[in-house]
C-alpha cells in the first residue's frame, strides 16, 4: 500500500510547477522592476480617444444610456477609478492611472501564466518580456481605457486556474480574477477556458465543494458589479442600451455590415500584425507556427483561452480599431512564439553537440584501436539521442536570449517615436478644446461636428455648444458673430481656420485610425460656395480644395466697410494654355490677369456692403476636361483649383 501510494503522488507531482531557485526568483524581480520602468514611458499627456472623453464624463456622472460610459459599463474599471479620483484631481489622470498600474503588473502576470504551462524557466522569460514590449501592449497601458485591467485580471486568473497545484485558495482566487476581468469587459467571458479546465479537474477528483463555491462568487461578483451599473443608470434605460449597442456592434462595426472590409483581408492584420510592423510581427508568427513542431497540451490551453476573443474581433469587431482590440488575445502571439524560440533554439543546439560530438568519435578512433565488441557497444551509444548538458543549454538559452533580443529590439526602434509623440503633446481633439476656452468666451455659440461631440460636452459645458452633422458646412448656413465651428478634421481652404494635427506615421496603426487632425473656424466672416463650385476635397495628408468650373459665384458676409477679400489658387497649365482669369466684386471688375505660373496669391481691399451680402465672381475663358481630352477619367469642367478664401474685415 505504501508503495502504490507513493507512486501515485510521483505522478502527479510529475506535471506541478517546480519553484523558482532564490537565482530565478532575484531574475525575475529584476526583470519585472525594468519593464514596470519601461511603462511609464508610454504615458500619455492628454485623452486622445471619444471613449477616453466619455470615461472622463463617466467619472463626473455615470449613465450607461447616455453612453458614460459605454454599454455595459465596466463596473470594476470605474469603481477603481472612483477610487483613484479621491487622490487625483484629474478625471483623465484619475483614468490613466488605472491603466498605468495594471501596466506594471503584467510582466508577473503573463509570467505567471508560462509558468503554469509548465513552460522553461527561460522561455517564461521569453515570453514575458516578448508580450510586455510588443507596441500596442506598451502604448495603450498609458491610456485611459479599461484594456490593460481586463489584460491583468485576465493573465493572472489564467494562471491560477492552470496551475493546478490542487489548493482550494488558488482555485478560488483564479475564480476570483476571472470575475474581475469579466467585471472590465463583459465579452472575456469568452476567456473561460482555464475557469473549465480548472472546474473540471476539481470535479473529477472530488472537489466539488470548490466547484460550486468559485462558480457561486463568479456569478455573485459579475451580477452585483452590473446591477450596480444598472441601478445607476435606470434598469430599463439600461437594458435598452446594452441591446442597442449589442445591434450597433454587430450592424456597424462588425461583419453585418455590407461596407466593412471583407473578413478574409482583414485576417492578416487581426491574427498577427494589428499595428503594421511588419517584419517583427511577421518573425513573431513565424516562431508561433514553429511551436507546433512540439505539440504540447500547453499550445491546446492557449488556442482554447484566446482564440475566442481572437474570433469575437475578427468577426464583430471595429476594423480600425485592431491595435487595442487585439490586446485580448495577441497573448497567444507572444506564449506560442516564445515555445517556437525555444523549440528551435534547442533544435540548433542539440545538432550543434552531435556534431561536434560525432568529430570527436571520428578522433577517437583514428588514433586507438578498439575491439570488435567494444566497437559495436560503442555504436549503439553513439546512436542515441544526446543527454543535455549545461553547455548545451547555456547555447540554447544563448540562441532563444538572441531571437528574443532581436525582435524587442526591432519593436523598441519601431515604436518609441510614436510613444515620444503621445507622451509629450496633447492630442488634436484636446488642442481644439483648450484653443476655445483660451480664445472663446464662455456662453459662445459653438457649432461642433464629427466626432468631437464628447470632447465638447467635457470640455465645453459652459459654451451654448450645438452639435451638427458631420456633412455640415459652415459656410452654407448664417451664423451669429462671435460664434466658432470645430471639427475632427483640418480645414485648410478658410483664412482664419485654426489647425491641429498630430503626425500619423506608426501612430496610425498603432492608435484607433482618427483624431489625426481637428481645427476650429471663426463663424463671423462667413463665405457660402454658390453655383459653379464642385464639393470640397483632401488628400492623405489632410490638405484640402474646391474646383471650379468656367465660373463660380460665392457669397460673402456684409460687414458695411472696407474688407480684405484674399485668396490662393492654382491653374490645370499642364499641357494647356494659360486662361484669362477675371475677378468680379459686388458686380465690378476690380481684376484681370493671365498667369504666368500655376499657383497664384492675391489680396484686395475692398467696400462691403450693407445689408446684403457681398458677392464674389470668379471665371476663365477655357476650361481643362481630362475625360474629353483622354487624359483621364474625370468629366468634369476645370477652371481653377481653390486653396483658400479670406473675408475679413479690413484693419
Amino acid at each position: 500500500m505504501n508503495i502504490q501510494h507513493s507512486t501515485f503522488n510521483i505522478q502527479v507531482d510529475a506535471g506541478a510547477v517546480e519553484p523558482l531557485t532564490p537565482r530565478q526568483r532575484s531574475i525575475v524581480v529584476i526583470l519585472a522592476l525594468f519593464v514596470a520602468a519601461t511603462r511609464l514611458y508610454a504615458i500619455s499627456h492628454s485623452m486622445w480617444d471619444w471613449d477616453e472623453a466619455l470615461f472622463a464624463s463617466a467619472l463626473q456622472h455615470y449613465d450607461v444610456s447616455q453612453h458614460h460610459p459605454h454599454p455595459p459599463g465596466f463596473p470594476l474599471f470605474f469603481a477603481l477609478a472612483k477610487l483613484a479620483r479621491i487622490f487625483i484631481h484629474d478625471d483623465f489622470h484619475a483614468l490613466r492611472a488605472i491603466s498605468v498600474v495594471s501596466s506594471l503588473l503584467l510582466f508577473p502576470a503573463i509570467f505567471a501564466l508560462a509558468r503554469s504551462l509548465r513552460f522553461r524557466f527561460r522561455t517564461c522569460l521569453t515570453a514575458a518580456l516578448l508580450f510586455c514590449f510588443l507596441p500596442n501592449v506598451w502604448y495603450w497601458g498609458g491610456t485611459g481605457f479599461t484594456d490593460e485591467l481586463a489584460l491583468v485580471t485576465s493573465l493572472a486568473g489564467a494562471a491560477l486556474l492552470l496551475r493546478d497545484d490542487r489548493k482550494r485558495g488558488t482555485y478560488i482566487l483564479g475564480c476570483l480574477l476571472f470575475a474581475a476581468t469579466m467585471l472590465v469587459r463583459a465579452q472575456n467571458v469568452l476567456l473561460a477556458w482555464p475557469w473549465i479546465v480548472a472546474s473540471w479537474r476539481r470535479w473529477g477528483s472530488g472537489r466539488r465543494r470548490d466547484v460550486f463555491a468559485g462558480t457561486a462568487l463568479i456569478i455573485v461578483l459579475v451580477l452585483t458589479g452590473y446591477g450596480i451599473a444598472a441601478e445607476l443608470t435606470g434598469i430599463d434605460d439600461f437594458i435598452a442600451a446594452t441591446k442597442e449597442h449589442q445591434h450597433y456592434v454587430a450592424t456597424v462595426d462588425g461583419a453585418l455590415n455590407p461596407e466593412r472590409k471583407p473578413m478574409q483581408f482583414l485576417l492578416h492584420d487581426f491574427l498577427f500584425d494589428p499595428f503594421e510592423s511588419r517584419s517583427a510581427s511577421t518573425a513573431v508568427f513565424a516562431f508561433a507556427l514553429l511551436a507546433l513542431c512540439r505539440p504540447r497540451r500547453a499550445q491546446l490551453d492557449i488556442v482554447l483561452t484566446f482564440e475566442p476573443n481572437f474570433l469575437l474581433a475578427w468577426f464583430f469587431l471595429s476594423a480600425t480599431g485592431i491595435s487595442r482590440l487585439s490586446l485580448g488575445y495577441i497573448a497567444a502571439n507572444a506564449l506560442l512564439a516564445a515555445d517556437g524560440m525555444d523549440v528551435v533554439a534547442t533544435f540548433i543546439a542539440s545538432r550543434l553537440r552531435t556534431g561536434v560530438g560525432s568529430r570527436r568519435s571520428e578522433v577517437g578512433a583514428s588514433i586507438s584501436s578498439v575491439s570488435d565488441s567494444s566497437i559495436s557497444n560503442s555504436s549503439i551509444s553513439d546512436s542515441r539521442p544526446p543527454t543535455p548538458d549545461a553547455r548545451h543549454e547555456r547555447l540554447a538559452l544563448a540562441l532563444q536570449a538572441l531571437f528574443a533580443a532581436i525582435i524587442i529590439g526591432r519593436y523598441v526602434v519601431w515604436v518609441r517615436p510614436a510613444l515620444r509623440e503621445v507622451r509629450h503633446t496633447d492630442s488634436p481633439p484636446v488642442q481644439a478644446m483648450l484653443w476655445i476656452r483660451q480664445n472663446v468666451a464662455r456662453g459662445s455659440k459653438v457649432y461642433i461636428a464629427g466626432g468631437l461631440e464628447p470632447f465638447a460636452a467635457y470640455f465645453l459645458s459652459d459654451y451654448n455648444v450645438i452639435e451638427v452633422p458631420s456633412k455640415f458646412d459652415p459656410w452654407t448656413a448664417h451664423a451669429e458673430k462671435h460664434a466658432f465651428y470645430a471639427a475632427d478634421a483640418p480645414n485648410s481652404s478658410a483664412q482664419g481656420a485654426v489647425n491641429f494635427r498630430r503626425p500619423r506615421k506608426r501612430l496610425w496603426a498603432l492608435f484607433n485610425r482618427r483624431y489625426f487632425e481637428a481645427s476650429v473656424l471663426p463663424m463671423s466672416g462667413w463665405i457660402k460656395f454658390g453655383p459653379g463650385w464642385y464639393g470640397q476635397e483632401q488628400d492623405d495628408e489632410g490638405e484640402q480644395w474646391r474646383w471650379m468650373a468656367a465660373e463660380s459665384r460665392t457669397q460673402l458676409e456684409p460687414f458695411a466697410h472696407r474688407a480684405q477679400l484674399g485668396f490662393s489658387v492654382t491653374f490645370p497649365l499642364q499641357g494647356e494654355p494659360p486662361p484669362s482669369f477675371t475677378v468680379t466684386f459686388d458686380g465690378r471688375v476690380i481684376d484681370r490677369f493671365v498667369p504666368a505660373r500655376a499657383d497664384v496669391q492675391r489680396l484686395y481691399v475692398v467696400d462691403s456692403r450693407s445689408g446684403s451680402p457681398d458677392e464674389l465672381v470668379l471665371s476663365v475663358d477655357h476650361v481643362m476636361n481630362l475625360s474629353r481630352s483622354h487624359k483621364g477619367n474625370d468629366p468634369r469642367d476645370l477652371g481653377v483649383q481653390l486653396h483658400r478664401i479670406l473675408w475679413k474685415s479690413a484693419p
